[in-house]
């Protein structure tokens, strides 16, 4: 039994490296309203059998990087991730480092 938790915190984590980055990200004037690209991030984790879901704020500051909270929806066992607005305009939302995103995923899978 102990191997067959070991092999789904695997499984999860290489999933989570296979998640891209999303777009869907409205802004004005250095604000960017992140919520619909923060459901469609929650679509990919599920869509791909992660029970992994991530809260980010609503609005977050173009330029800057920001928390969200990555919680395993099977334990409740949470930590938080930088996240940051990428691209010419800020419109995708993504990991501020895909190592440290795979890691909080482990470490709330455990």
């Amino acid at each position: 039994m102990q191997s067959h938790s070991k092999s789904a915190r695997r499984r999860g984590v290489l999933v989570a490296a296979g998640v891209g980055s999303v777009l869907a990200i409205t802004g004005c004037g250095g604000k960017s309203d992140i919520s619909k690209a923060n459901t469609s991030l929650n679509d990919q984790l599920k869509t791909k059998g992660l029970p992994v879901t991530i809260d980010c704020p609503k609005t977050v500051t173009d330029d800057k990087q920001f928390d969200c909270k990555v919680t395993n929806t099977k334990t409740a066992k949470s930590t938080t991730v930088k996240f940051r607005l990428s691209g010419k305009d800020h419109d995708t939302l993504n990991f501020a480092d895909q190592a440290t995103f795979t890691a909080a995923v482990a470490k709330v899978s455990k």
